[in-house]
């Protein structure tokens, strides 16, 4: 049920590393197109980790991604996911890859679920509340300042 193109995947991807980049003094290479091994593999599925979803949902409702820091992120397919797209997002029928992506990218930085703030983007509450600006335009999750004291705290200032 991918419901992205593959550019818009890589314009989210970049987008999240590119966030945390910002705040701490590590950067991100996309090594997609060279011989070089990832450090942060990102995939999409259903089936790759089927038993972790079947107990995550269990536990939190819906199940997006998991991810085994430092190692890979798999983005569970059974989702349909939109990126910048607020109709979608805000119809309920689609899931806004971009806050997904900053939050799992957030676990590859050793930062856990539920850590902040209501509004951290690490915070799981996070990735299915839609909040709107005066016009009720969606408002898109970004690093709030808890996400980035933490990140902060364990890689020092950018």
């Amino acid at each position: 049920m991918l419901a992205l193109t593959v550019d818009r995947y890589w314009e989210a991807v970049h987008n999240a590393f590119a966030q945390w980049s910002s705040v701490i003094p590590l950067t991100f290479i996309d090594v997609t197109r060279t011989q070089e091994k990832p450090d942060i593999f990102l995939a999409f599925s259903n089936q790759l980790c089927s038993l972790v979803c079947q107990q995550v949902t269990r536990t939190f409702g819906a199940w997006y991604a998991f991810t085994n820091p430092g190692e890979r992120t798999v983005f569970n397919t059974f989702h349909q996911w939109a990126y910048r797209d607020t109709w979608k997002i805000l119809s309920g029928q689609y899931v806004d890859f971009g806050t997904v992506a900053l939050h799992e990218i957030g676990h590859h930085l050793y930062i856990p679920d539920e850590y902040g703030s209501p509004n951290s983007i690490m915070r799981m509450n996070t990735l299915n509340r839609h909040q709107r600006d005066f016009y009720g335009n969606y408002i898109r999750p970004g690093l709030q300042p808890d996400d980035i004291a933490t990140s902060q705290r364990l890689y020092g200032r950018r």
